[in-house]
């Protein structure tokens, strides 16, 4: 009969300790979840980033290329007011 005791205390107290278990088993999933629902959100954010310095790069090569291009036209004109002055130095000689 004790050992019928034993058995039943020992079977109550197994139950008792799986519903901790579960919990436990429960809040790991959901933590699970959350470090993948972070994953993604890092990896959505490294994209933009990512998207973010593309497009300042391209934006920059941009300035870069009008800038070298005023730079070009600005000697161009340089060229055509020297010439003009060279023109008009020789009509008044």
């Amino acid at each position: 009969m004790d050992k019928n005791i034993n058995i039943v205390d020992t079977l109550a107290k197994l139950k008792t300790a799986e519903t901790p278990l579960e919990e436990i088993k429960d809040k790991l999933d959901k933590v699970k979840v959350e470090v993948e629902q972070a994953q993604v959100a890092l990896l959505k954010a490294k994209t933009d980033l990512e998207t973010a310095k593309n497009k300042t790069t391209q934006e920059s090569l941009k300035y870069q290329l009008a800038n070298q291009e005023n730079t070009v036209k600005a000697a161009e004109l340089e060229q055509k007011l020297k010439e003009a002055r060279e023109k008009l130095d020789d009509a008044k000689s």
